[in-house]
């Protein structure tokens, strides 16, 4: 005869019962889950969740709750984390975008419970998502405040979460604490012994020292760094070992060294598949070639790269894009670069690569310039520049030096109420704004991108419907009623169409759809 299983020996029955029970009495609503089918999701109205609260803290289960929230999302950012790196990366991203109110709340009592441990696993899991969306002063807040945090710590584990601190201060330009974490995480990890952390604390010096301008030293770090990666036998950590020493042998004008390391990374691409590492050999190669006056293998390098991220994206499209944009300005063929560099900017703000999307609109405001456009290129190198204040995401020295000489050589030439005028124009703009100021500009003949497909380069169809509803005043509800969608769905709608025009409420979406004609 069949056997009735003991709930008290199935606790993951007795709870799916009772989620069961709640979604039956409407105290809880089952969603579908366009991510992932796979992962059902389940909400709350607000006020259910405030008594439920209230009702938690009154019984003195708060405490557990709130450690059990803490355990889960720490454990799902590593493991969803690790799939930033594969296919999956889109799909992970979302669900991280979904999923980051809790994220942030395991965070913030991380913080006031002073569970150090827990603080340092959620930064090492979730500096590559705040990388990829451009949440580098975001992310520097809570490295800070997790590092701060007394108590011991697993070696291993404290390296991992230094070696974001610095990667989140690398992006942001911020050398001097990229380096001082950098140094702690290399002291960490030679402390645990594990070579591979090693190996990752010496990347993360390389870095910094990389873009302080300190080569042979950055050098010196990156040839350990190799010799360790070699001897460890990791395809991966020896491909990027080679791809930074490829870099700085390229920067110190060692172009047949840098050449031949970027082949070697190259090649490991059978093991290591199309990786992000292997993209930057590449683009690498082709900077090298330019450089040896091999232009044309320069060019089909760049022009592979992009063929082969048209048929698999795996997050270098843009980046070979604007990579091959800059070369064909400097070869003097601006009107060649410009629709490259116009794709790289589809894609970024497709993607939602807010950092990202500033590396494309600068090297389009370049390509303004090289056209005749200098006040157009004023106004969106200034935006550019606002934007990436505003976010925290800077520049290597070279490359700021050089773009300061630009400006101030611009601003000498033209006249002086004329660039002040443009200037202060872009630093007024929201980074949608400027999107829609970068498609409209008409070069090279080009016909600039019209207001509706303006528009439509920052929403997609579904999310311009939605934005339609919310002029008109409807709620979650009411929107999910008229496009036969669930509830959630909606508010999920909602929620990514606020981060996508960087505004703080409905309201100002509401006034930058009427602003920009979507009503």
């Amino acid at each position: 005869m069949p056997l009735t299983p003991n709930r008290s020996e199935f606790p993951e029955l007795l709870l799916l019962e009772t989620l069961s029970s709640l979604v039956t009495k409407s105290l809880v609503q089952a969603l579908d889950d366009p991510i992932d089918p796979a992962e059902p999701e389940y909400s709350m109205l607000e006020i259910i969740r405030s008594f439920g609260a209230e009702q938690l803290a009154s019984h003195g289960d708060e405490l557990v709750l709130r450690k059990r929230h803490l355990d889960h999302f720490t454990a799902m950012s590593a493991r969803w984390s690790e799939a930033l790196s594969t296919p999956k990366r889109d799909v992970r991203l979302a669900q991280f975008d979904r999923e980051y109110p809790n994220l942030h709340a395991a965070l913030d009592w991380a913080v006031l419970s002073g569970n150090r441990t827990a603080g340092l696993r959620l930064v090492a899991a979730l500096w590559v998502y705040w990388d990829w969306r451009g949440f580098h002063a975001e992310g520097a807040r809570w490295s800070d405040a997790v590092l701060a945090l007394g108590g011991e710590s697993d070696p291993a584990l404290l390296a991992k979460a230094l070696y974001a601190g610095s990667a989140i201060a690398f992006m942001q330009a911020n050398y001097a604490r990229s380096m001082e974490l950098a140094e702690a995480c290399l002291a960490a990890a030679e402390a645990s012994g594990d070579e591979q952390a090693i190996a990752r604390g010496l990347v993360a010096l390389g870095n910094s020292t990389y873009d302080l301008g300190q080569l042979d030293r950055s050098n010196d770090i990156y040839t350990r760094a190799l010799a360790m990666s070699r001897a460890g036998k990791n395809e991966q950590a020896l491909q990027v070992s080679l791809v930074n020493l490829g870099y700085v042998s390229y920067q110190l004008a060692r172009f047949d060294a840098a050449a031949e390391l970027f082949r070697e990374a190259i090649a490991l691409e059978s093991g290591t598949g199309r990786s992000a590492a292997a993209s930057w050999a590449r683009v690498g190669a082709a900077q090298t070639h330019h450089q040896l006056g091999e232009l044309d293998a320069a060019e089909a390098e760049l022009r592979d790269i992009i063929e082969m991220q048209r048929s698999a994206d795996t997050g270098q499209l843009a980046a070979a894009l604007t990579a091959l944009s800059a070369v064909l300005r400097a070869l003097g063929r601006h009107a060649d670069a410009e629709p490259l560099i116009r794709e790289a900017v589809a894609n970024r703000v497709e993607r939602d690569e807010r950092a990202l999307l500033t590396d494309s609109l600068g090297e389009l405001a370049a390509v303004a310039l090289a056209a005749g456009a200098e006040l157009d290129g004023v106004t969106l190198a200034s935006a550019v520049a606002s934007q990436r204040d505003r976010i925290g995401y800077g520049l290597p020295d070279r490359e700021r030096l050089a773009q300061i000489a630009t400006v101030e050589s611009l601003r000498s030439r033209l006249d002086k109420d004329d660039f002040g005028r443009a200037w202060e124009r872009g630093a007024r703009m929201t980074i949608v704004e400027a999107v829609a100021f970068a498609n409209q500009l008409e070069l090279s003949g080009s016909e600039p991108v019209g207001r509706e497909s303006e528009a439509l380069a920052v929403l997609t169809p579904r999310e311009r419907e939605v934005v339609c509803l919310i002029i008109e005043g409807r709620t979650d509800r009411e929107i999910a009623a008229a496009l036969s969608i669930t509830a959630g769905t909606a508010s999920r709608h909602v929620a990514n169409i606020l981060h996508k025009l960087d505004v703080p409420n409905r309201s100002a979406a509401a006034a930058w759809a009427i602003r920009n004609g979507l009503t």
